[in-house]
């Protein structure tokens, strides 16, 4: 994620404008029971590896499973919000728990390369994520930080909406992909080329070419641009510099921004203890729900759907605001 000056300074703006009226840090006493609980979690993934293994392959097959019944259902457009869901969620997982983090599958070889190399099928470069991505997290908030979004430029969320956006080279609001075209990237273009080449073929057995090439376009839209809602939402405008990220939770919205419970719906969760798998952050989110105080859970939970078009609603005002005053500044 390319990170601008002004978004810098926006955000340090907003933080010393606000910051007295931040009361929500996480105390000691709680990052404790935390901590245990996290223990706890960490001591059965390491004497049940084999287990922990085959849930994230079975993840990975269900997903494959539920793709291939939508895209063989015949239900027109439905398909493109469905698969773009597909595309959205399957690339979520491959990038941030395999290539990310080697969670999916923990033993290293020829299969964890495998499944840490899939989500080139969506065009996406785990070579460049893997090397960003650790820097979220050890620099977050930070101009180091490998997805920095605790200000997003009004322009650059707004035209990473327009039509095909995320493949024109004004558009630098993603992770997904770097900047400079590398031989990773050339590569994830040749298998993701291919693949969707195949979801064209299968396709067509149900609509006519330019149809097929629609339905397929439009569900890299709705990927993409869910994507680009979660991005502007989890970390925006949180003064917590430490673990400032907001748990979507399980709430419809919750899942569909989030791109279904093996994405990231529990970012707070998981930047709490960023080695739990999925599973473990969702069972994370219930126990922080006990953990924290009425006005925490408020300030770092998404607790309906409502509540999160309000929280888009209020960054997007917010960074407009901010950004209106650096540019008359």
């Amino acid at each position: 994620m390319k990170v601008y000056p002004e978004e810098l300074q926006a955000y340090q703006n907003y933080i010393s404008e606000h910051q007295d009226d931040y009361q929500f840090k996480l105390e000691d006493s709680q990052l404790e029971k935390i901590k245990e609980y996290s223990k706890q979690k960490l001591k059965w993934l390491s004497h049940n590896k084999t287990l922990a293994n085959m849930i994230g392959l079975l993840t990975l097959i269900t997903i494959f499973v539920i793709d291939y019944f939508i895209l063989t259902s015949g239900y027109g457009f439905l398909i493109v919000f469905l698969h773009g869901l597909m595309i959205y969620g399957f690339s979520n997982y491959t990038l941030h728990e395999g290539a990310g983090h080697n969670r999916i599958y923990t033993k290293k070889g020829l299969i964890q390369t495998i499944i840490n190399n899939l989500s080139r099928i969506y065009f996406n470069d785990p070579q460049f994520y893997k090397s960003a991505h650790p820097r979220h997290h050890s620099k977050l908030a930070t101009a180091e930080d490998g997805a920095y979004t605790q200000f997003v430029w009004p322009k650059r969320f707004f035209t990473s909406l327009l039509p095909m956006a995320f493949l024109m080279p004004f558009c630098d609001y993603k992770i997904h992909v770097g900047s400079v075209y590398t031989k990773s990237r050339l590569l994830s273009d040749i298998i993701g080329l291919s693949y969707n080449i195949l979801i064209l073929l299968l396709l067509l057995e149900d609509f006519n070419l330019p149809i097929a090439i629609l339905i397929i376009l439009g569900s890299y839209h709705i990927a993409f641009y869910l994507d680009r809602l979660r991005e502007t939402t989890e970390h925006n405008l949180m003064i917590d510099t430490q673990y400032g990220s907001r748990n979507m939770g399980s709430t419809v919205i919750g899942m569909i921004v989030g791109g279904g419970p093996w994405g990231q719906p529990f970012h707070l969760s998981h930047h709490l203890e960023p080695a739990l798998p999925w599973y473990f952050q969702i069972s994370m989110h219930s126990f922080l729900k006990k953990v924290l105080t009425k006005e925490q859970r408020e300030y770092y939970m998404i607790e309906t759907s409502w509540d999160y078009f309000k929280l888009l609603k209020r960054v997007v005002s917010i960074n407009i605001k901010e950004a209106k005053k650096i540019i008359h500044a």
